[in-house]
């Protein structure tokens, strides 16, 4: 039997876990985005089952919350494992992972039981329990708090999609009618309780505020916005045949048009990096056509 990586252990156990408890991605992002992991996306969800992102350990901690599962269940290994590679070369059987997860013959894995408030920092004794018995906690009632765990499409802050558009006019922006801020990439809320992606919104709002028909490409980057704190996430894409464009959406724009690089960020000199960095490499430094 092969190695295994130990990001392919963790992948897999939040993948089995999440299973268990019934959860689809998107239940598990919105779990987590009320634990205050608020760039946390059913996209998100899916990176980490793939082993493509990367887990912090707070996120661990939290992971096992939302799942109502155990951080030693989340970090274990198992035979089928045979042995976990390190990046030195090593092979560490999968037994010594187990008991460095903390399971095993000693598992002191708890077992929670309770009511789980997430403001709440200690945990309630149950009545006539052990307090040294592992079974004394007890697991989170997600269904005690319907309102925190599953927030109805009234409450639930959806991500913002912003169509990064380039052609070679330049760059879509619009200038907004309410100011907040003066000018802005074409962008509208993604519609997760249909399960829109973020291609489909930034075809759905390009379309709408714009009348141009785009070709979603590559997420040049996610953020949650520091003004708004509103999740972002920023999408390359092209026109797919012409390039004109006009107000369709005039409650909340008053112009739309292709910008120059040096326009654009002369209109928008807080752009998120990765953005401004994006249009750099697509555009360079010549001069487009503003009309």
């Amino acid at each position: 039997m092969s190695p295994t990586t130990y990001g392919e252990v963790l992948a897999r156990n939040i993948r089995a876990a999440r299973s268990r408890a019934d959860l689809s991605q998107q239940d598990l992002a919105a779990r987590m985005q009320r634990l205050g992991y608020t760039a946390w996306l059913y996209q998100t969800v899916g990176n980490v089952e793939r082993g493509k992102r990367r887990v912090t350990a707070e996120e661990v901690f939290a992971l096992a919350l939302a799942l109502d599962t155990t951080i030693s269940a989340l970090m274990g290994a198992s035979d089928q494992d045979g042995a976990i590679e390190l990046p030195g070369g090593q092979a560490i059987g999968a037994v010594s992972v187990e008991r460095l997860a903390g399971r095993g013959v000693n598992d002191h894995a708890i077992t929670w039981r309770g009511t789980f408030e997430p403001s709440v920092t200690g945990y309630r004794r149950l009545p006539g329990v052990d307090p040294f018995d592992r079974e004394w906690l007890a697991q989170p009632d997600f269904t005690a708090v319907p309102d925190k765990w599953h927030p109805g499409p009234e409450t639930r802050q959806q991500p913002v999609v912003a169509a990064i558009v380039t052609s070679d006019r330049g760059v879509l922006v619009g200038k907004r009618k309410d100011g907040k801020p003066p000018w802005t990439f074409i962008a509208g809320e993604q519609d997760v309780v249909k399960d829109e992606n973020p291609a489909d919104t930034a075809v759905r709002e390009v379309k709408e505020e714009t009348g141009l028909r785009i070709r979603p490409g590559d997420v040049i980057g996610e953020r949650v916005h520091p003004k708004t704190n509103r999740t972002m996430i920023y999408l390359a894409a092209t026109p797919t045949r012409s390039t004109n464009v006009f107000v369709g959406d005039e409650a909340e724009l008053t112009e739309v048009k292709w910008a120059s690089l040096a326009e654009v960020l002369r209109l928008m000199p807080d752009m998120f990096s990765p953005v401004h960095d994006h249009l750099v490499r697509v555009l360079g430094s010549g001069e487009a056509d503003d009309g």
